[in-house]
């Protein structure tokens, strides 16, 4: 080292390399293990680095997402952060991610995590002679081969320039969004001392059981995932459509309407982002919205969805319906009279998902969405979430509105 140049740095999450100093020490706890089989990294951020493995278990082989707290991996007798100033938020999110994920077990469009025997763990059975990595919690997950949401859309940009998703295609992904806030809302929930299984309950059984309230907080197209085809259930709102299934829980929990500025529920906070997702879907794009008055059918309210209402003509010209951009209005409202019950909006949408045809337009066949779904989803290789991307999401902040405000404006 030449006079007067600055001391090196040891690695760390932090360094320019960072994704690939964590890889190289959790990739050493995998090297020659019976069980397990290290492939690579999948998605990395502040909050979580997530690599993809696979687990052999007697005569099956499945393929899992491994999630961890990177700044909490030891390397080499220190962590990528100061451990004198206690738990970082990266660490806690995964707790929370974790205990929420347990509680969500079985609901069909949430993540799903995986129970792994201590005994075949890689992470908790740690080679002699290793340093120990003394990471506090990680998790394992199904693995979501289709991808994110947002690769989905960008797929789509390239593959069919100029042309927006099928409005058939979007009333489904509609639903499948309003199913993940149904089943965040009732998954715990007793009726008359039965056990209410959100996968089964008619909707109209669910009218008069207020939801419970959990929200998300995160809801956007990072955090939503492409699953696969799965007809039989809920039917019809897969037979042409793939699942779509709500990830990363770290900012997620119970909401009281008293500390919300707008006095909204759980359920009303998952139902604004709900929204949200559908201005992207429908746009295919990613906007900036600013607070904006609409009037549907003679009731006008206060929405944040100023690209929406801009783009409306644009939308509709390329085939959505007018009654999909007003509901969404409506899921938009920053008043709650405004703003749809979350079983009141999800019989509207299975409505059009039952009963809404192709009216003459090819593109909107069974045949036609089914090709494009796999041309879409076909070898789609696996997109690797940013560091910047997950790190624009991050905030100290409980509620995480910051991190969330760095994508939009604030409301």
């Amino acid at each position: 080292m030449e006079w007067g140049d600055p001391p090196s740095s040891p690695p760390s999450w932090w360094s320019v390399d960072g994704e690939e100093v964590i890889a190289r020490r959790i990739k050493s706890f995998f090297d020659n293990h019976p069980k397990f089989i290290f492939e690579n990294i999948i998605g990395a951020g502040g909050n979580g680095i997530v690599f993809l493995v696979q687990y052999r278990n007697g005569g099956s082989s499945s393929r899992l997402a491994l999630k961890l707290p990177p700044v909490d991996v030891d390397l080499g007798g220190y962590k990528s952060h100061d451990e004198d100033e206690g738990m970082p938020n990266e660490v806690r999110s995964i707790f929370i991610e974790k205990d929420w994920l347990q509680k969500l077990r079985g609901c069909m469009h949430i993540i799903q995590s995986m129970d792994i025997p201590q005994s075949d763990d890689p992470l908790f059975n740690i080679p002699s002679g290793m340093i120990p990595h003394r990471i506090r919690n990680w998790i394992f997950l199904e693995y979501a081969e289709n991808g994110p949401l947002s690769l989905f859309v960008e797929r789509h940009n390239k593959q069919y320039p100029e042309e927006k998703l099928p409005c058939r295609l979007l009333w489904r992904f509609f639903m499948c969004l309003i199913r993940a806030a149904i089943e965040m809302a009732y998954y715990d929930t007793t009726w008359h001392g039965q056990r209410v299984d959100v996968t089964t309950a008619p909707l109209e059984s669910l009218q008069p059981i207020p939801p419970g309230p959990l929200a998300h907080l995160d809801l956007y197209g990072n955090n939503i995932v492409v699953g696969g085809l799965e007809p039989i259930i809920q039917r019809p709102e897969h037979t042409i459509s793939p699942f779509l299934k709500v990830i990363d829980f770290g900012e997620a929990r119970d909401i009281d309407p008293k500390e919300d500025v707008f006095n909204r529920t759980g359920s009303a906070r998952n139902i604004m982002e709900i929204g949200e997702v559908m201005c992207y879907l429908m746009l295919l794009r990613r906007e900036n919205n600013d607070k904006v008055q609409v009037t549907v059918n003679g009731q006008s309210f206060q929405i944040v969805g100023s690209s929406i209402v801009e783009c409306r003509d644009e939308v509709v010209a390329g085939g959505i319906d007018p009654l999909m951009i007003d509901i969404v209005y409506h899921c938009l409202s920053l008043q709650n009279e405004s703003r749809p019950g979350l079983i009141d909006l999800a019989m509207r949408v299975h409505e059009q998902v039952v009963n809404r045809g192709a009216n003459g337009v090819e593109r909107e066949t069974d045949r036609a969405i089914s090709k494009r779904i796999a041309t879409l989803t076909r070898e789609a290789e696996t997109q690797k979430r940013t560091r910047e991307e997950d790190e624009n999401d991050d905030d100290d902040d409980a509620d995480s509105e910051g991190g969330r405000n760095k994508r939009r404006k604030d409301v």
